[in-house]
């Protein structure tokens, strides 16, 4: 199976610009605070990142762009057997984890359209 990222950036959900931040593109896959997660199966995740990517090599995109994955906090949390291609920023940002396993993971870019 198949999962593909919205690359239409103009109409992208975001958080707005604050005085004290950017404001940012909210990720594809958002979770704070979960524990016993398993992400598991023969599927490719991919975030089209081409058009994120060129914007933001010359300096002309106006939030902080989206991660595929991004879990802060989690306990006990799996990756396995799945493809994680062409992230708009990181494929799998994960922060503050514990018991974290990442297992067969593909995590690849396709340089030839950047």
């Amino acid at each position: 199976s198949l999962i593909y990222l919205c690359d239409d950036i103009e109409s992208y959900p975001h958080s707005p610009n604050t005085s004290n931040s950017k404001g940012k593109y909210f990720n594809m896959f958002q979770f704070n605070n979960i524990t016993n997660m398993n992400f598991k199966g023969h599927g490719r995740i991919d975030g089209q990142g081409y058009k994120w990517w060129s914007l933001f090599l010359v300096n002309d995109i106006v939030y902080k762009r989206p991660h595929v994955f991004e879990i802060l906090f989690g306990i006990n949390i799996t990756f396995k057997h799945i493809e994680l291609s062409n992230s708009p920023n990181f494929h799998l940002h994960a922060l503050y984890e514990h018991d974290l396993l990442v297992e067969n993971v593909t995590v690849w870019a396709n340089t030839t359209l950047q």
